[in-house]
């Protein structure tokens, strides 16, 4: 079995990304989505860790981009869990697990005090992965005003990490 390299995303991963991602949604799920739904996607490296207050991650094996997963900051301490996507040859394999770890332990490094995420009813296999994690369903009403909701989402989470950190969690440690 082939271990992942998990490394922060760089300009380099942004087509192989875009492509996962969209193939996941389109073809996997026929969500119909258009990249211009999903601004992020067009550079995900600037998207994360160039404009915003986040980071992405990718899942490298064998050369290729196996999963991803990403942080952008809301407001105050609010950050969203943004694109959690495995391929299919790589799951069963411990990869999202991994890949959330990452993303959890650098937002609890830099005292993020609350991770939302928004999810679709037939993403069950992840609904199981933020609820094991410690996530819980919010309401969309409840959702920070910042969230960027995509027309398909029908479900949302929210992690507690910290309350009132002084810290504030877009500056690098």
């Amino acid at each position: 079995m082939n271990q992942f390299l998990l490394v922060e995303a760089s300009p380099a991963h942004n087509l192989d990304v875009r492509e996962l991602v969209m193939k996941i949604l389109n073809e996997e799920y026929a969500l119909d989505l258009q990249l211009a739904e999903l601004p992020d996607l067009v550079d995900v490296h600037h998207s994360y860790r160039g404009q915003a207050s986040g980071n992405f991650w990718v899942a490298i094996e064998d050369g290729s981009v196996r999963g991803c997963i990403g942080v952008m900051q809301l407001g105050r301490g609010d950050f969203e869990l943004r694109r959690m996507y495995v391929e299919a040859g790589a799951r069963g394999r411990g990869l999202a697990q991994q890949l959330l770890n990452v993303a959890l332990g650098w937002s609890a490094a830099r005292g993020v005090q609350s991770i939302y995420l928004e999810t679709h009813h037939r993403w069950q296999a992840a609904h199981h992965i933020y609820e094991k994690n410690g996530f819980r369903p919010v309401r969309r009403e409840d959702l920070p005003a910042e969230f960027p909701v995509v027309r398909i989402a029908d479900g949302f989470y929210r992690l507690q990490l910290a309350r009132g950190s002084s810290t504030d969690p877009g500056k690098s440690a």
